[in-house]
């Protein structure tokens, strides 16, 4: 009975620690994707990552606890975020778009969608 109540103790402790530990992995290259082509607008790599928005690249540190980009030059340098199966949804340029993972499903759907798979 013992070693059976010590077992099922490290098991939930195993599972509490994992779902706390666990936070995505944004790394990657985030296109804007339309009709008229992709456009490389985020490119992240652990907490930190750029921006290229209107002509300029901008620096930009990711805190994925409170969900939000600091994004240096900008005039509100904190924006928030949503992340969910390899999309960041953001105002990074202006309005609030959708930045889709390049190489994800969810890219390769957008371009499906938005038939610019022959200008990549």
């Amino acid at each position: 009975m013992k070693r059976l109540l010590s077992l099922i103790t490290l098991v939930f402790t195993t599972i509490v620690l994992v779902a706390c530990s666990s936070k995505p992995n944004m790394d990657g290259e985030y296109y804007e994707i339309g009709d008229y082509g992709t456009d490389l607008v985020i490119t992240i790599k652990g907490d930190k990552g750029t921006v290229d928005a209107e002509g300029s690249t901008s620096s930009m540190t990711i805190d994925t606890d409170t969900k939000t980009f600091e994004i240096s030059g900008f005039v509100n340098p904190t924006v928030k975020y949503e992340y969910k199966d390899d999309v960041i949804t953001a105002n990074v340029t202006g309005s609030k778009r959708q930045y889709f993972k390049k190489g994800s499903e969810a890219y390769e759907e957008e371009l499906k969608k938005s038939q610019v798979q022959n200008l990549v």
